[in-house]
């Protein structure tokens, strides 16, 4: 687990870059990072890559509207995406409806 360790955007960039070339990924957990908008795009450039991708753990990061979006566009590179945790993240009902429309066109998927 890479949860709680207050990786930051800038630290998550070049995680993103290693976790790129884990081709088992099925489980992520990075909750409690202060990742923010700017660190959940490299999350959303893991998920791009790893259609394998079953948990993604995001609770607890500051991702806000912005990061929601950036995050439920990459859904559609992922059949395999069950559960996504985003508790404590200020997505308000902007970051919602992003969510709201990703999980529409990926039934599997539950929040």
């Amino acid at each position: 687990s890479l949860s709680n360790h207050s990786l930051g955007a800038h630290a998550m960039f070049h995680m993103s870059k290693i976790l790129q070339n884990n081709v088992h990924l099925e489980t992520l957990d990075l909750s409690g990072n202060s990742l923010g908008a700017k660190g959940v795009m490299a999350v959303a450039e893991v998920i791009r890559v790893h259609p394998s991708l079953r948990f993604l753990y995001l609770g607890n990061n500051g991702v806000g509207p912005e990061g929601a979006w950036k995050l439920s566009s990459a859904f559609s590179y992922t059949t395999q995406l069950e559960k996504i945790d985003m508790e404590k993240n200020q997505l308000g009902e902007e970051g919602a409806s992003h969510f709201s429309y990703s999980m529409r066109h990926h039934p599997s998927l539950r929040c």
